[in-house]
């Protein structure tokens, strides 16, 4: 899945968290990552399984977009977007099934031989 995303993305990522959402339950609260959990000026890149739901971010000057994460889809936040917006996977009234996030993040400073700046390869 790694190779998949980073072929998708022109990125390297060293870091990857999984999060199982059960039902239209669980959720995540309006947040932005903390930079320890990944480097901002590289973007985040996550891939969504199983059910879909309703991916949610904004900014005072934009306001909120909703994007829906169906099974097998893939979302780039750029580099910057942690510190511009904050994000949220809320509860829905709606009943659904289990959902698999996996994020992909680089949180290493250094390059590996063969990429560049913002972790694309050569």
């Amino acid at each position: 899945m790694k190779a998949l995303v980073e072929e998708k993305t022109g990125c390297c990522f060293d870091s990857l968290s999984l999060n199982l959402y059960r039902d239209h339950r669980d959720s995540i609260h309006w947040h932005n990552d903390r930079e320890h959990e990944g480097l901002w000026s590289f973007p985040i890149a996550s891939v969504s399984f199983g059910a879909v739901r309703r991916f949610k971010w904004m900014s005072g000057k934009d306001g909120t977009t909703t994007q829906p994460l169906a099974h097998g889809s893939l979302l780039v936040m750029p580099p910057g977007f942690q510190g511009d917006y904050v994000h949220a996977l809320l509860k829905q009234t709606r009943a659904c099934g289990p959902r698999i996030n996996l994020t992909f993040r680089r949180r290493a400073t250094e390059w590996k031989k063969g990429y560049r700046a913002f972790g694309r390869k050569k």
